[in-house]
């Protein structure tokens, strides 16, 4: 039988020492960066490991970004027998979780953190977003046939995933197709809406897939405002606040007709969708769209909506607290105004005077404080025109 090596001496490390039952089964400890001892153990350098690595199992204690690169070495030097330590159950009690969704992943983990029944029962294992895996991740020949760290899906108990297509754009090792067929038999697979799109009849006249971009920290692009037709057309044709502000709140600024044959549309698409779906949502959307705002922009899903999925989410897990958990997290850091020519067509009830209300979504926005439909407006046109109107 296998020893283990342990590569990591740090907090992923510690964490790991606690609760594994086998401690006293490692030999040694690998870090490229500390020397000495680790709770006794000796720490080497991987290239000065006192036997052939080859005969242990190593167990990689990383954040997740420093995993894929520790994996990278691994697979170069032909050691191909490790586990990351996130995956393994050791003497916890509690079942492993794996949510693999777009950002809407941040709402799903937001409500489940705030649920007292699920920490008592389940923990996260931290795996990045469907659309946010490093592109060298994403090739086979770097991942080794899978996208996940190894020992992940034969240890996941729930696994919260989106209807992802073998040929989506980012991999398929992320894939339902590649996936669900890997997890264990005991393992309960839950399909949760993907909304992104869904939004689009009450931004009718924006553009998800333009804007200008702009280089912030750490090399993200964020695009704060996507191209909006109705703003760019009404300053072609006005620059003063005044007028352009007219112009977009016109009732008859946009076909009325083409709002409601848009809306038609897109639910039926959701409705076909949904029956892959295990949560089913569609029919809360008809319910409330006219009374809630139900999506910040074309992609991303308001609390009023998410809140929704999640509760049902909760009670798939049977979660002893599912319908008393609140959502402190949202995705409206671009959240836009619904014009009124959306509203009339929809017969939508709602306000939405300011936007971007939440405090944490500042990088979102030119200034401090929440967004004015003046604001809103007159912050667009700096953005994408490069001009200042009163």
């Amino acid at each position: 039988m296998k020893k283990y090596v342990l590569y990591g001496s740090g907090w992923e490390a510690e964490k790991f020492m606690y609760r594994f039952e086998a401690r006293d089964e490692i030999d040694y400890v690998i870090d490229g960066y500390h020397k000495g001892t680790f709770h006794g153990m000796p720490i080497y350098n991987i290239d000065s490991a006192p036997d052939d690595l080859s005969d242990h199992m190593i167990l990689i204690a990383a954040e997740v970004d420093s995993y894929y690169a520790i994996e990278e070495i691994l697979r170069n030097r032909n050691l191909n027998s490790y586990y990351w330590t996130r995956a393994i159950s050791g003497n916890d009690k509690r079942k492993k979780v794996i949510i693999n969704c777009n950002c809407h992943r941040l709402v799903y983990q937001n409500y489940l953190y705030n649920s007292r029944d699920f920490n008592e029962r389940y923990e996260i294992v931290d795996v990045p977003q469907t659309n946010a895996y490093p592109a060298e991740v994403l090739t086979s020949a770097q991942c080794g046939g899978g996208v996940f760290p190894e020992g992940i899906l034969e240890n996941c108990d729930v696994y919260i995933h989106q209807d992802i297509r073998a040929e989506n754009k980012y991999s398929y090792y992320l894939s339902d197709e590649y996936i669900v067929p890997r997890l264990k038999k005991s393992c309960l697979s839950i399909t949760v809406p993907n909304f992104v799109g869904f939004g689009e009849p009450y931004y009718i006249t924006v553009d998800s897939k333009e804007g200008r971009n702009k280089t912030v920290a750490k090399n993200r692009n964020i695009v704060p405002w996507n191209t909006d037709f109705l703003i760019d057309k009404a300053y072609e044709s006005f620059h003063t606040l005044r007028q352009i502000k007219e112009f977009v709140l016109n009732e008859d600024a946009y076909s009325n007709e083409k709002i409601l044959d848009m809306y038609k549309n897109k639910i039926m698409k959701l409705k076909e969708r949904e029956k892959g779906w295990d949560i089913k949502i569609s029919s809360f959307m008809e319910e409330n769209y006219k009374i809630k705002k139900l999506f910040y922009d074309i992609d991303h899903p308001t609390n009023d909506l998410m809140i929704e999925v999640c509760r049902k989410l909760g009670q798939k897990m049977e979660l002893d607290d599912w319908n008393t958990v609140l959502l402190d997290s949202d995705l409206g850091w671009r959240e836009q105004i619904v014009w009124p020519c959306v509203k009339k067509a929809l017969g939508l009830q709602w306000e939405d005077s300011t936007v971007r209300n939440n405090g944490k979504h500042f990088f979102m926005r030119l200034s401090d404080g929440q967004l004015s439909i003046d604001e809103y407006i007159r912050q667009y046109i700096y953005w994408q025109h490069g001009k200042y109107v009163d």
